[in-house]
């Protein structure tokens, strides 16, 4: 795991009683670096690191000159633990004109172990916020053929990580899939329809769709259902209901795979979400 704090002999020199403008100071270290008197550069760039009238640039840039003074003299540890200092303050710095090919590829490994521990740092903050997050609501069962079939859900979203929501909903057999982006309601509720035109149907079919949220880089974050393992729910004849509709194979069987598939019918999953142009998402071959 990287220690993003100073290494053991940065920053042990008391503050410089005369304060030379900052631009004197690099001269000097950048002479010392030319006569090849690094050990000398150290205790320059860190005098100069305890004053407090520097800017973020001449910070960068003495970090900069004691990391190279350190790889330099074999203190590679020491160096890391300033580099890693500086790629904390500025993740894209690249080092000055000039730096030694050797010192080129230790910072280049520094910077790859950094942005790694970063992402993972990154993922882990984003997994604890989704398991603190979820999608509540429920489709009711069944619908009717030829009537909009609406979606209403709420998002448990305390970190405000979700901007857009859609139902992915295609019929049983088919192999694409429609998208239908729901659109949050001044009450609290992410809100849509699939069109009754659409839903219209000779005979009884099973509705298979999934739900799919992303945050505002578009990346996919909670889910119910899948592509390849969709929720479902029964469309019946407007006649059937009352009575006749629970006599629908289609609906126990819709009600039984829902049951199996989400439990309460309320979970949260990740997926990764196929591509799209909100139009159909194609599964399959």
């Amino acid at each position: 795991m990287l220690a993003l704090v100073g290494g053991g002999d940065m920053g042990t020199q008391e503050p410089s009683k005369t304060l030379m403008p900052t631009e004197v100071v690099f001269r000097q270290a950048d002479a010392l670096r030319t006569e090849i008197e690094y050990d000398k550069i150290i205790p320059l760039m860190q005098n100069l690191l305890e004053r407090r009238d520097l800017s973020q640039a001449d910070i960068l840039a003495a970090l900069g000159r004691l990391a190279g003074a350190y790889f330099i003299i074999g203190k590679t540890e020491t160096a890391k633990q300033a580099y890693l200092r500086i790629l904390k303050v500025d993740p894209n710095y690249v080092l000055a004109k000039g730096s030694a090919p050797k010192e080129v590829k230790f910072f280049g490994k520094v910077k790859r172990e950094y942005t790694q521990f970063q992402e993972q740092q990154d993922q882990r903050r984003r997994e604890q916020q989704l398991k603190e997050s979820g999608i509540v609501g429920v489709l009711e069962q069944p619908q009717i053929r030829g009537e909009p079939i609406p979606f209403r859900y709420r998002l448990n979203d305390p970190f405000n990580l979700m901007t857009t929501f859609q139902v992915h909903y295609r019929k049983a057999g088919e192999t694409s899939y429609f998208s239908l982006p729901l659109k949050p309601s001044s009450e609290g509720f992410w809100l849509g329809s699939i069109p009754g035109e659409w839903s219209a149907a000779e005979r009884d079919y099973r509705l298979e769709y999934f739900l799919l949220t992303h945050d505002v880089a578009g990346q996919a974050l909670l889910a119910q259902g899948s592509a390849t393992h969709p929720l479902m729910v029964s469309v019946v004849k407007g006649a059937s209901r009352g009575q006749s509709f629970y006599k629908s194979t289609w609906f126990w069987l819709g009600v039984g795979a829902a049951l199996i598939g989400t439990g309460s019918f309320v979970y949260t999953q990740f997926y990764s979400h196929p591509d799209s142009d909100l139009g159909k998402i194609k599964v399959g071959s």
